[in-house]
């Protein structure tokens, strides 16, 4: 493996280890504090400001990762993180969206959408924790010595 090579995967790890950290804090940290410690209307707001600009940045880390690596199966897991997050920014969230706007957050449909949201959200996050161990066994197995 050349210094660029390395470089350039050690960039795409950076990229990947970025989007599951800024995921995983926002979703699973900040997210629950906020229904915690505001009424549900104003957390659900800033919660879900919060989320759309992390799944767009995350969007745009996992696509800078994957065009580094060059490498199919690390390219196929990056497409299948981009899918998803296409779903809640193009579909779930703008779903949710609506339904808040028409005083129907409490509704089954509302409660359905976020469903799905919470699962794509998480099935995201896991597929981010499979690059980046995808990752480092590439890694290992570039370095051992035979």
């Amino acid at each position: 493996m050349s210094i660029s090579d390395a470089s350039r995967r050690l960039a795409s790890v950076m990229c990947w280890l970025s989007a599951l950290i800024t995921q995983t804090v926002i979703g699973y940290a900040v997210a629950p504090v906020l229904f915690a410690q505001l009424d549900k209307e104003t957390a659900g707001t800033i919660a879900g400001l919060l989320l759309n600009g992390v799944e767009g940045a995350s969007v745009a880390l996992v696509l800078a990762g994957a065009l580094l690596w060059h490498e199919m199966r690390m390219v196929g897991l990056s497409v299948a993180v981009v899918l998803l997050q296409g779903v809640q920014l193009l579909y779930l969230n703008p779903a949710m969206g609506h339904l808040k706007k028409l005083q129907a957050a409490e509704s089954s449909q509302f409660m359905l959408l976020h469903g799905l949201s919470q699962g794509v959200y998480l099935l995201g996050v896991l597929l981010l924790v499979s690059l980046l161990v995808l990752a480092w066994r590439t890694w290992v197995r570039a370095h051992e010595v035979a």
